[in-house]
């Protein structure tokens, strides 16, 4: 038992050291900016919990001077993969676009994602 204690320990010792040199390092900023390409714009950022197969969509839609003109968060169960997050997300961002009478929009999510 003593060596476990020892290496919860050491582990622990590992995650502090390793938590300081995080939080010196600024990896990046965003922050939103309005479309060149249209008026309006819409954000999905998604959660996925792996075990548990559960997302949340987070969705805001903005004008180009950044007014918030919709804004809407989707639980959604039973969600086989990451890639069906991504794709369910998108659609509902795009239905909520639709609901609210918007025609023309850019869809962005996250960094590596833009629709």
């Amino acid at each position: 038992i003593q060596v476990l204690i020892y290496k919860v320990k050491s582990y622990l010792l590992d995650l502090d050291a390793v938590q300081e040199k995080l939080l010196g390092r600024l990896i990046g900023v965003e922050h939103w900016r309005p479309s060149k390409d249209c008026c309006l714009k819409i954000n999905v950022n998604v959660m996925y919990h792996v075990h548990s197969q559960a997302s949340c969509a987070g969705i805001v839609i903005r004008d180009n001077q950044g007014i918030v003109l919709g804004l809407k968060t989707d639980m959604n169960m039973h969600i086989p993969s990451p890639f069906a997050v991504v794709a369910l997300a998108c659609l509902q961002a795009i239905t909520l676009s639709l609901d609210l009478g918007f025609r023309y929009v850019i869809t962005k999510g996250d960094s590596l994602t833009v629709i």
